[in-house]
């Protein structure tokens, strides 16, 4: 049963450890909004107990990634819970971590560092304490202080994680090679999970010759859309690491539009579709009926417009939806898409270095990643090819070179009249759910662009992939 239809767990429990124990099923079996109840009802009995706050904010926590259309709910929750933990236990490091993490959601980097202070000497050091601090190291001129945190931590219990925050503070000090190589330790465990939970390899390029199959021009052009037409949504695709995030600071810190995060409501309609019709996607693409799209997309726009009942444009940053153009065209025709672009090298180099990983783009091997991207640049040259909708393509390097004139063009696609708190992203409050709030935090800045000339020795299988070419076309130095 799926968890968003699943009844709620009306057991009592006689001790807390009884809750905790529920918990940890429900969470096993991915139904964390089920878990949270649990400790809700749990702390109606046990309400001081740092136990249950502590797991009730971490379950709270997850949701904030795994529910974005409540994300603000659920870091509310979390960041509560964690307080009172706190309070209660000033001397957990665990809490603390926690604490931080969502103060740092927040931007409110001084409190979040002040948190962590007393905890960064423990023996043996706390991993969550190490990661939580080198989040914010770089801000407070801390990063030799955090590598050093990071990698007694590793002493302790090596993890991917770990080898990736470690890699990603080499960079920022300048310590390139041996950045590099922790990068490839992190990636090696990365890999060798996939290898052994049967990932097959390639899933990407299936997937592309399935829809491209699935959807010439003929049939794309045939099979017409939904009668309704609403200009809320705005989806925002790319690969991953390409801008998208920094795309929707700027869209949301207009006073007319909202930014709704990496929503899976689009993955939703589909299945709803589907399910409908007796015809998946993408086979059934060009065959789905009107009437079917119109109901589907009355729904969705519904639930788009509860998130932020004043926006009128309200953005999807879900990168993986470039697979999905053909269903925007369909479903919600009256859509915009921003398509953000990046340098190749960069961007597979960044996807590399984040412990956060998108399976179908195997981000783990620079050779795979490399013909994951072309497998994604031959999609979008699919739909170029068969759709007419509202695309505007955005090039991170310009964006982040003359933030002003790119927002503009971006806020001008959207037909909205221009407003300076577009530029302010760093002001910008919303929960975002990405893995470098350090990022999402400061001004506009062009630090990432060329970072892969850093490591020019070590991408040669990356530039063999990506056929020795740029974005442009141009060749690759």
């Amino acid at each position: 049963m799926a968890e968003g239809n699943a009844q709620p767990d009306g057991r009592a429990f006689a001790h807390w450890h009884q809750a905790i124990e529920r918990s940890n099923q429900l969470l096993a079996e991915r139904k964390p909004k089920l878990a949270l109840q649990v400790t809700q009802r749990a702390l109606r009995d046990f309400p001081h107990n740092t136990e249950l706050l502590r797991r009730h904010a971490k379950t709270a926590e997850r949701l904030v990634s795994n529910d974005p259309d409540h994300a603000t709910r659920y870091a509310d929750i979390a960041l509560e819970h964690y307080s009172q933990a706190a309070r209660a236990e000033p001397a957990n490091a665990s809490t603390a971590a926690g604490l931080a993490r969502l103060l740092d959601r927040r931007g409110d980097r001084d409190r979040a560092r002040a948190v962590l202070l007393p905890h960064l000497d423990g023996s043996p050091p706390d991993r969550d304490v190490a990661m939580a601090f080198a989040a914010l190291a770089p801000r407070f001129g801390e990063i030799e202080r955090a590598i050093a945190l990071i990698e007694r931590a590793i002493g302790q219990r090596e993890t991917s994680q770990l080898r990736h925050v470690q890699a990603r503070l080499l960079d920022r000090a300048g310590r390139y090679d041996q950045s590099f190589a922790a990068a490839e330790r992190a990636n090696e465990l990365v890999g060798r999970h996939y290898d052994e939970t049967g990932f097959r390899e390639g899933a990407l390029a299936t997937t592309v010759d399935a829809i491209s199959a699935a959807t010439p021009r003929t049939a794309m052009l045939a099979a017409g859309t939904a009668r309704r037409r609403s200009d809320l949504p705005v989806f925002i695709v790319g690969m991953g690491r390409s801008g998208t995030t920094l795309v929707e600071q700027i869209i949301s810190g207009h006073p007319q539009a909202a930014g709704a995060g990496e929503r899976r409501a689009l993955l939703n309609a589909v299945t709803s579709i589907a399910e409908a019709t007796g015809t998946g996607f993408p086979s059934g693409l060009c065959r789905w009926p009107v009437d079917a799209l119109d109901r589907v997309h009355d729904r969705y726009v519904a639930e788009l417009q509860a998130l932020a009942p004043g926006a009128i444009r309200i953005s999807d940053k879900l990168p993986q939806n470039f697979l999905r153009l053909g269903v925007i065209q369909r479903l919600l025709p009256g859509a915009r898409i921003i398509h953000t672009q990046r340098n190749p090298l960069d961007v597979c180099l960044s996807a590399y270095y984040q412990d956060q990983k998108i399976p179908a783009m195997e981000p783990w091997d620079l050779y795979r990643a490399g013909l994951c991207y072309r497998d994604y640049e031959r999609m979008m040259a699919h739909w170029r090819s068969v759709l007419d909708v509202q695309v505007l393509d955005v090039q991170y390097e310009n964006l982040v070179a003359r933030p002003e004139v790119e927002a503009r063009r971006i806020i001008a696609f959207l037909e909205l009249p221009w407003d300076e708190r577009c530029l302010a992203v760093e002001k910008n409050t919303r929960v975002v759910d990405t893995s470098n709030y350090e990022a999402v935090r400061r001004p506009i800045h062009s630090d990432a662009v060329g970072r892969w000339r850093h490591y020019e020795q070590q991408l040669t299988p990356l530039m063999r992939a990506l056929g020795g070419r740029a974005r442009d076309g141009s060749a690759i130095p």
